[in-house]
């Protein structure tokens, strides 16, 4: 037998409220993937697409140590591709668990980096407790090279990975998905 697995599609679904909980009612029908922290811990996250904005919310995300806080990541090839490096229209959208956002612009050459020019449009919000935090993004579809297009992405927290093979500076490792 034969099959084909399709890449994950995020699709359309009600405007969620941006406020870190991640417990909308859009999230419900949204792609879950579970990106592997420990042999038996995962992060929960969920993407969706409304009112022109991709939306994800990451769940259960672990505190950093007294020296460094942690980051929550998206990595976008928004052509779809599978380049062997980042291009320039690439983009990575982060926030750490003080709720500091920060974004990446492929070089072109050699892998991501954080960029001293953010691009308007991308919004993040953390909600703490005391074990964990999670976080929401917001990220307006023009920053995506708009929407109903194949795309590859990147999920990132401090040293987990989704797809867990892939590197930041291969976007040919990171997983394909359908915008639409």
């Amino acid at each position: 037998r034969q099959f084909d697995i399709l890449p994950i599609t995020i699709p359309d679904g009600s405007v969620p409220t941006l406020d870190g909980l991640s417990n909308d009612n859009g999230y419900t029908n949204a792609p879950l993937v579970r990106v592997v922290w420990a042999a038996q811990d995962t992060i929960p996250v969920r993407l969706l697409h409304s009112s022109s904005n991709l939306f994800v919310s990451f769940s259960n995300l672990k505190y950093g140590g007294v020296r460094a806080s942690r980051q929550v990541g998206l990595r976008v090839e928004v052509d779809g591709n599978g380049s062997s490096t980042p291009s320039i229209k690439d983009r990575g959208f982060f926030v750490d668990e003080d709720g500091i956002p920060s974004q990446e612009v492929g070089t072109g050459l050699s892998g991501m980096a954080v960029t001293t020019t953010p691009s308007a449009g991308f919004s993040a919000i953390v909600h703490r407790s005391s074990n964990t935090w999670n976080a929401e993004f917001r990220v307006t579809q023009s920053l995506l090279n708009g929407w109903n297009h194949a795309a590859r992405i990147m999920l990132v927290h401090d040293s987990a990975e989704w797809p867990p093979t892939a590197t930041s500076t291969s976007p040919a490792s990171w997983a394909p998905v359908y915008f639409g």
